[in-house]
């Protein structure tokens, strides 16, 4: 009787369960936050990060695996994902489900996850913050947010001051006090009379006046380029590893 039920258990569940060579395993999608399915044992994450830089901030959200051929032991794969400017992958590891024990070439499908690794880049700053990842301040955002909030406000200024000067009437011109009389002198006048010659007086002449003129003001303009990043503050990236059948 028990080796009839240990038969039908057997049947039932080589029937709820495939398997599959790992090496004819294309692709794999793996999505932070889900399990792996599991037959001999325990259901484990399918993506599992590893390091100091674990954060949720940094962790990608989904990765997809390729099987890029195998090395006469086990087979090799290519991992994307989008990751922060931060970091990159460092170690990573597909493993999946031995079907029949560990370390079987035919493995659980569905089993499989990525264990990986993220190192700091050459672009990695220090957060500052609390020991939550995902609350972090990003220093470099902080300068960037300065940095637009300087240059907008000096436009603005700068727009401003330039409608006000348009807008205003010209300028009176300043006060000029009228020019010193110019004192002209007349040649003597020669009289001649009956009596003989003689001496007219000198005569005078006044002369003065003054004349202004009008400044104009022309006003200058400045135009202002707007700089974009298409890189952003992520990237796909890529990392290469192994695997295993656990």
């Amino acid at each position: 009787m028990f080796p009839i039920l240990a038969f039908l258990f057997s049947v039932t569940s080589a029937t709820l369960h495939e398997s599959i060579p790992m090496i004819d395993i294309d692709a794999l999608t793996l999505v932070a936050g889900r399990m792996t399915a599991a037959r001999r044992s325990g259901a484990v994450p399918q993506l599992e990060c590893t390091g100091s830089y674990c954060t949720n901030d940094l962790m990608p959200t989904v990765v997809q695996c390729r099987n890029v051929g195998s090395d006469g032991k086990e087979v090799q794969w290519r991992c994307d994902a989008e990751l922060s400017t931060q970091v990159k992958f460092g170690r990573i590891e597909v493993s999946c489900e031995g079907f029949e024990f560990a370390g079987d070439r035919n493995v659980l499908v569905g089993s499989c996850g990525l264990q990986y690794e993220l190192l700091a880049t050459a672009n990695h700053q220090r957060y500052r913050g609390g020991d939550n990842g995902g609350d972090r301040v990003h220093i470099g955002e902080v300068i960037a947010i300065v940095t637009v909030l300087v240059l907008v406000g000096f436009a603005v200024c700068v727009v401003t001051l330039y409608c006000l000067h348009a807008t205003s009437p010209n300028p009176s011109p300043p006060p000029y006090s009228q020019a010193p009389p110019v004192v002209v002198a007349q040649p003597p006048t020669i009289i001649y009379s009956n009596s003989g010659w003689g001496w007219g007086g000198w005569g005078w002449g006044w002369g003065g006046g003054s004349s202004w003129g009008r400044s104009s003001w022309g006003g200058g303009g400045s135009s202002w380029g707007r700089s974009s990043s298409s890189g952003g503050w992520s990237r796909m990236a890529s990392g290469f590893g192994g695997s295993r059948s656990r």
